[in-house]
C-alpha cells in the first residue's frame, strides 16, 4: 500500500487506459494511493478517485470523492496533490538519448520526466500548460555538450518558439552531478538526466530571441 502524508487515497478505476494514465500522472506529480485487493467491496478513504464503471461495482465510502475520465484525469490528479494555477511555469530542459524535464511552478518542483521525441515533449509541456494556467512559460534548455544532439535542440526551440514560450539557452556542464538547489518535497528524485533538468531550470540562460 501507497500513502500520500497522513491522508489515505484510494485509486478505484476499472477503465485499463485511464487507469495508465492516471498511474503516469500521479507518479508524475508525487501522488501516492492505493487500489482496493478485492472487486466490488466497500472502499473507504480520505479521498477516493473513481471512475464510472467502478462506481457501478463498487460501494464508495468518503467525505471526498473525485469522478475521474479521461478528459479531466490531469486536473483531478492536480487538484489532490495540490497543484494550483501559477504566474510562471518554469521547465528545465535536458537533451540527450531521451528528453528530460523538469516543471516548476511559481518555483515549486510539480512534475519531472523523460520521454523520447521532442513531440511527446510537446504534448507534456501542453499538459501542464492546461491545468496550470501560467501567465508566462520560460523553458530553459540545456546546450549539448556535443554535437550530436543538435538537429533534437533545433526542432526543440523551434515547436517552443510556436507555442509561445520564453526560451533560455543553459550551460548545462556539471549538472547532473550537483544536488539539486531546492528540497525535493514532493519528488524522489533520482534519475542523472532529471537531475540535470532541475539543475538547468535553476540556472541562469542566454535568452533565445
Amino acid at each position: 500500500m501507497r500513502t500520500s502524508g497522513s491522508r489515505d487515497i484510494k485509486a478505484v478505476i476499472c477503465d485499463p487506459r485511464l487507469m495508465r494514465k492516471f498511474a503516469e500522472l500521479a507518479g508524475e506529480l508525487g501522488l501516492t494511493y492505493s487500489v482496493p485487493k478485492e472487486v466490488g467491496v466497500k472502499v473507504s478513504a480520505d479521498i477516493i478517485i473513481v471512475d464510472d464503471e467502478c462506481l457501478e461495482h463498487y460501494e464508495i465510502n468518503s467525505n471526498v470523492a473525485y469522478l475521474v475520465t479521461n478528459s479531466n484525469v490531469e486536473n483531478v490528479v492536480s487538484e489532490v496533490v495540490g497543484v494550483r494555477r501559477a504566474s510562471v511555469l518554469m521547465v528545465g530542459v535536458d537533451l540527450g538519448a531521451s528528453i528530460a524535464y523538469a516543471a516548476f511552478a511559481d518555483r515549486e518542483l510539480v512534475s519531472a520526466g523523460k520521454v523520447r521525441e521532442p513531440k511527446n515533449f510537446f504534448q507534456r509541456l501542453r499538459e501542464l500548460m492546461s491545468f496550470i494556467e501560467p501567465r508566462k512559460v520560460i523553458i530553459k534548455v540545456g546546450l549539448p555538450e556535443t554535437n550530436d544532439a543538435d538537429e533534437v535542440l533545433d526542432e526543440v526551440i523551434e515547436g517552443l518558439l510556436k507555442m509561445g514560450c520564453i526560451i533560455y539557452l543553459v550551460d548545462e556542464s556539471k549538472t547532473s552531478t550537483e544536488a539539486p538547489k531546492i528540497a525535493l518535497r514532493r519528488l524522489n528524485v533520482k534519475d542523472d538526466d532529471i537531475l540535470a533538468a532541475i539543475n538547468i531550470a535553476l540556472r541562469s540562460g542566454m535568452r533565445v530571441t
